[in-house]
């Protein structure tokens, strides 16, 4: 009865909002990430639409987004969208939530960590972000499931120049209420590992690993990384600690 009633309060919806431009889309986009994401030369309505994607006034990249209708009868709202290499997928919306499909996902690292709290937004990263995901789906309990992969490709920073940092693998596991993380290095002359995890609050976020490196590089990281990183008493690497923590020896 529940399915029903919603099926036909999306098709009034749809009927209501068929004519929205799809120029609403920016101000939600621009609110949602303080201006340093949105769309740009917007065409279309909310169902069917396309843009430029703006990332940080640097990265441009066509959009192109498609409702499908035949979901409605399975009390779903459901888009699929391309921005040709950069990003693609399905999103859906149901009574429970939403889920992603295929998503995949590409952009330089500089131009996306700077909107990730507490990543030294001006550290001036390098190399490229990927992300893929067969499903990824969230409920209104918060709680999401499903698995993400985010490779960093030839990660490097503007606080250290010239210091070849390597590609990591950085794996993401819905199973409930908090979502786990597994960081391993591909890759390269700095090899970070580590376990952590983000709760319902993205403020209760854990990291627990360690780094190995050069010795001058490991000399130079405690001053850099604002107390990420610490003398854990093995030689030839730091341990690393989020929630920061700070160590006297």
């Amino acid at each position: 009865m529940l399915k029903k009633a919603f099926v036909f309060a999306l098709l009034g919806l749809g009927l209501l909002v068929a004519k929205a431009p799809a120029t609403l889309l920016d101000s939600a986009v621009q609110e949602a990430f303080d201006g340093a994401v949105r769309l740009e030369q917007v065409e279309g309505t909310l169902w069917n639409g396309s843009a430029v994607l703006v990332l940080q006034g640097a990265m441009h990249a066509p959009v192109a987004w498609q409702f499908t209708p035949s979901r409605l009868l399975r009390g779903e709202l459901v888009w699929s969208g391309a921005t040709g290499s950069a990003l693609q997928g399905e999103l859906t919306l149901n009574p429970r939530g939403f889920s992603v499909h295929k998503l995949l996902f590409s952009a330089p690292a500089r131009l996306v960590l700077p909107l990730v709290p507490g990543t030294l937004a001006h550290a001036g990263w390098g190399g490229r972000l990927n992300l893929q995901a067969e499903e990824w789906l969230c409920i209104k309990d918060r709680s999401c499931r499903g698995r993400l992969h985010l490779h960093w490709q030839d990660a490097s920073c503007a606080l250290l120049p010239g210091q070849r940092f390597g590609s990591y693998a950085l794996e993401f596991l819905g199973t409930g209420q908090r979502i786990s993380l597994v960081a391993r290095t591909l890759t390269g002359d700095v090899e970070i590992m580590g376990r952590g995890g983000i709760g319902t609050d993205a403020r209760d976020a854990t990291f627990a690993g360690r780094i190995t490196a050069p010795p001058t590089l490991l000399g130079l990281l405690p001053g850099i990384a604002s107390g990420l990183v610490y003398p854990d008493g093995k030689a030839g690497g730091l341990g690393i600690a989020y929630p920061s923590r700070h160590i006297s020896r």
